[in-house]
This record gives C-alpha cells, sequence and structure tokens, in this order.
C-alpha cells in the first residue's frame, strides 16, 4: 500500500519537480550574472549587501541543480546505478554540510566496479540522507563509501554521538527501504547495501 501512495504521490510530483527546477533556472542566472556584473562597480557596503544577494542566489542555485539531479528518476523504478548512488550521495551531504558547521571527510573505494542496487532510487536515497543528516550536526563526519563483490558499505563516524533517538528511526528507514544498518559503537554506524552485477 505505502508503495501504491509512493507511486501515485510521485507521478504527479516529481515532473513538476523538473520544471519548477527547470523555470526557476533562468530568472536564478539573470540575478546571479547582474550581481556579478555590479560587484565589479560597487564599493562598501553596496559591495557586501550585493556579496549576500550572490551568495544567495548561488545557494539557490546548488538547490535547484539538486532538485534537478534528483528528478531523473521515476516513483516506479525498482533499481538504480550503484555509482549514480553513490555521487548523488557524496553531492548531497556535501551541500548539506556547507551550509553547517560540521567537516565532512568523504573516502571511496572500489566504487568503479559499477553494479546495481536493487531499491527504489528515491526511498534509498531519502533513508541514507536523513541518517547521514543525524551526523551532520557534529562538528566533523568520516564518510566512508567501499564497494565488494557483493555489496556496498556505508560507515559513518562522527566526533561525538548523534542524537539517539533521530539516529534509531533514521535506521529503521533504512532498514524498511531495503538495507542492513549496525551501530557499531555510540559514533559509528555501517550500512550495507546488496549489490548485482549490471
Amino acid at each position: 500500500m505505502e508503495d501504491d501512495h509512493f507511486r501515485e504521490v510521485g507521478g504527479s510530483l516529481f515532473p513538476f519537480i523538473r520544471c519548477l527546477a527547470h523555470d526557476m533556472a533562468t530568472p536564478l542566472l539573470t540575478v546571479l550574472g547582474y550581481s556579478q556584473m555590479l560587484l565589479s562597480d560597487l564599493e562598501g557596503q553596496q559591495m557586501e549587501d550585493v556579496q549576500v544577494i550572490e551568495a544567495s542566489a548561488q545557494r539557490l542555485r546548488s538547490l535547484l541543480a539538486l532538485l534537478s539531479r534528483l528528478s531523473r528518476f521515476l516513483p516506479e523504478e525498482n533499481s538504480c546505478s550503484a555509482h549514480e548512488f553513490c555521487e548523488d550521495l557524496k553531492f548531497l551531504v556535501l551541500s548539506a554540510a556547507t551550509g553547517g558547521r560540521c567537516r565532512v571527510n568523504w573516502e571511496e573505494e572500489g566504487l568503479e566496479q559499477g553494479g546495481e542496487l536493487p531499491y527504489n532510487p528515491w526511498k534509498i536515497r531519502a533513508a541514507a540522507l536523513n541518517l547521514m543528516s543525524c551526523f551532520l550536526k557534529n562538528d566533523s563526519l568520516l564518510v566512508k563509501m567501499a564497494r565488494s563483490t557483493e555489496q556496498l558499505k556505508l560507515v559513518l563516524k562522527s566526533d561525538a554521538p548523534p542524537p539517539d533517538e533521530t539516529c534509531t528511526r533514521a535506521s529503521r528507514g533504512l532498514e524498511s527501504a531495503g538495507a542492513s544498518v549496525k551501530r557499531i559503537d555510540e559514533t559509528t554506524v555501517i550500512v550495507a547495501l546488496a549489490i548485482h552485477e549490471s
């Protein structure tokens, strides 16, 4: 029932997101272009004000890129490329960390091997990002993604324990999406995702 509801909502929402991201790009690029042009002629407080406008427009541009990037999936899909999943997760986490205080150290091993993840692309990304966002509340986060022949392993280690209840709820979300989640200690979680050769 939950999957049917997801497909029904996604069938109308995802095309809307795609159009929204596309339609907002042109006026946003105009704002960026004019603010960059003005910066060369301004000084003092005016320059600072235009820098704020430019920084806000750049952040909005990143969010639109994210929407556009994620809207390429259809809600009824039940698999996704392991490589695309890793790239999207990296993009999402580093984008989220940009606005906060958390320093993210990202390590990868064996990701060039490819393969397919037998999960709904939206659900697995949302569930993984939900868990990772628990860790982004700390000062630093180490993310290790490693690909073996049968699985993709995601190790999250932070400098302090993430909120326990939030982390447990996020872990359950990943498990309901089909992943295996193991809490090693207060600051470390390992997520294992099955991989099928493509």
